[in-house]
């Protein structure tokens, strides 16, 4: 009986050693899987599984992977920080090459809004406003914002009250890039 179960142990002992082989070394393998899995897991409720953003939380497009793993680690705005100890520095990269890979479909839903000169006028002061040294004024460009968006058409109202969102929720930085965006500017 006792070589028989000992035998039954070793066999049950390989197979599990196999599965558990298979299964690590695929994932290894594939970095890619590895970032999707820690964005789903830590990302997407805020940010959507695309990463265009979801209420507060912004797009993720736009920015380099520096400024991903910067935002990652030391957070502008409400979002929490994810220390090494939450997120080690080897998934953090991962996380960053898998966000990098992601298509950025949804800016290009800008292309479609011209703003008329008045609207342009509230969205250069809502801009202005942000960058006003050493402190922005959130509630200037607000107020500038939600006139913009009663000039606009119901497309270009919407963007203008996500930028507003943006502002309210700290991320003055995402509420500038898509200002400068829809400006026809280019930021450095």
């Amino acid at each position: 009986m006792f070589p028989k179960m000992f035998a039954i142990f070793v066999l049950s002992s390989l197979v599990l050693a196999a599965c558990g082989a298979s299964g690590s070394s695929q994932s290894v393998s594939d970095p890619l899987a590895q970032g999707k899995t820690k964005f789903d897991a830590l990302c997407a409720s805020c940010h959507g599984e695309d990463g265009t953003g979801r209420g507060s939380a912004p797009s993720i497009f736009g920015h380099d992977a520096e400024e991903i793993r910067l935002q990652v680690r030391n957070p502008a705005g409400k979002m929490p920080a994810f220390a090494s100890t939450l997120l080690a520095d080897d998934d953090l990269e991962r996380l960053v090459q898998y966000a990098m890979n992601l298509s950025p479909e949804r800016e290009e839903a800008h292309t479609g809004i011209v703003p008329g000169e008045e609207e342009k006028a509230h969205l250069m002061a809502a801009y202005e406003s942000i960058n006003d040294s050493p402190e922005p004024d959130s509630e200037a460009a607000i107020n500038h914002l939600q006139q913009a968006i009663a000039l606009a058409t119901d497309e270009a109202a919407s963007v203008y009250a996500e930028i507003v969102n943006y502002i309210e929720f700290g991320n003055a930085h995402d509420a500038n890039h898509e200002l400068a965006e829809l400006l026809g500017m280019t930021e450095d």
